[in-house]
């Protein structure tokens, strides 16, 4: 089975994701991060060398050359990552589930909204983990694990740091 950390949000506070990443360096060596300052990511791949780091751009995040969203093949899935802004998913999900459907992947990882949410449809996984630092539906930081299966099946967890 191969297993992805799916964070998000974290808007230049660290403390919590240090603490996820910390409790799956040995576990899990794919890291993904769905924007909102991505450079909060990227600045601790020196203490966990051994995750594989994914990251597309938030809201927040400019310049010429970002890609704003990223399709990634793990254990023979596409998986696609993008923040979500661009797709208007604080109104609706339904421009994200077209654009998931057009891109013909298996799973897609968005961000932006800081409230998770792990639903299928149209035979992709959609999985939005929450917020790291500043979650709304809860006051404790969010986040998700996304598993592809050895017979091929996609599914997703959403997981809350205890206190």
């Amino acid at each position: 089975m191969t297993s992805l950390l799916v964070l998000s949000d974290s808007h230049k506070m660290t403390r919590s994701m240090k603490t996820v990443l910390a409790l799956y360096h040995e576990k899990i060596s794919i890291a993904v991060h769905l924007g909102d300052y991505t450079e909060d990511i990227k600045n601790m791949t020196a203490d966990y060398p051994a995750y594989e780091l994914y990251t597309v751009p938030g809201a927040y995040e400019f310049g010429p050359s970002i890609e704003t969203e990223h399709v990634i093949q793990t254990s023979g899935k596409k998986i696609l990552l993008t923040h979500g802004h661009r797709h208007n998913v604080k109104q609706t999900l339904d421009w994200l589930i077209y654009h998931a459907e057009e891109q013909a992947v298996d799973a897609c990882l968005f961000g932006h909204t800081h409230e998770p949410v792990l639903f299928e449809k149209k035979g992709i996984l959609f999985m939005n983990p929450g917020s790291i630092s500043m979650p709304r539906t809860d006051m404790r930081a969010q986040y998700g694990l996304l598993h592809v299966t050895e017979d091929g099946q996609v599914n997703g967890v959403l997981m809350t740091l205890p206190s």
